[in-house]
Parts: C-alpha cells; structure tokens; sequence
C-alpha cells in the first residue's frame, strides 16, 4: 500500500474566537487492563492490546480506540456512544477488513489488515466492562 502525503504550513495552534477544538484526547500506549471501559475475551493468538485512546466527537459523544496488534498487523477497534449510523456486517478494501455492528448501546467497528475471520473474532470478544447487554 502507498501513501502521499502533503505537508500544509505549521500554523497557530491556538483556535480562533468562537471555534472550539473538535478532539479531546487522553489516551495512551500500553495501557492498564483494569482502567478500561470495555474488554477483549478470547483474541486470537499472539494479539494483545499495545494503545488505548478516547476522545469526543464533534457531536460530544465519547470515542474509545483501541490498537491491537501481533507485532506483524494491527486492528483498531471503535466503540462509539449513540452513534446516528454505522457498519452492520462485514465489508473490505483490498486487504482490510472491518466489522461492525451495534452492541452495549455502543457501535462497534473492528478494522485492520487481517484476515475477515480475525476481524469477526475480535468484534466476538469486545465486552464492556461494567455494562450489561440490555
């Protein structure tokens, strides 16, 4: 896979009157298993969780995201609260592969340069740690 990548001019990171940033983030790399909002049961072999990351979106609702990895792929998982839409079922482009579908209350999307069948089994394992399946 290639990426271009154009490089804009640094600008002021300080934000114009009345706009107020988008992303609140306070995430971070190798993060304590017991701190998180949602768990992963039976990941396949060799996956383990390297990044956790939670910011709002521009409606104000909560984001979580999660890298798992293998030391060879990743796959990014999303848990978005009260999302208006989002994946129901499987999809791909090229070799990338996502799943996704509402659970918890939450929209769910699994992703990542894996095989269709990881994805499926990682989107299997997400729980929320404290929230019962209404």
């Amino acid at each position: 896979m290639f990426v271009s990548l154009d490089l804009l001019p640094v600008r002021d990171p300080t934000p114009a009157a009345g706009v107020v940033p988008q992303l609140r983030r306070s995430g971070s790399r190798h993060p304590a298993p017991d701190c998180l909002p949602w768990q992963f049961d039976a990941l396949p072999s060799g996956v383990v969780l390297v990044m956790h990351d939670d910011w709002r979106a521009t409606d104000g609702q909560p984001v979580d995201h999660f890298v798992l990895s293998d030391g060879l792929a990743s796959i990014s998982v999303y848990a978005e609260s009260d999302p208006q839409e989002g994946l129901e079922g499987d999809t791909r482009i090229g070799a990338i592969h996502a799943t996704g579908k509402r659970m918890f209350g939450h929209q769910v999307t699994v992703i990542g340069e894996v095989p269709l069948k990881t994805a499926a089994l990682v989107l299997a394992g997400v729980q929320p740690v404290s929230v019962e399946e209404p």
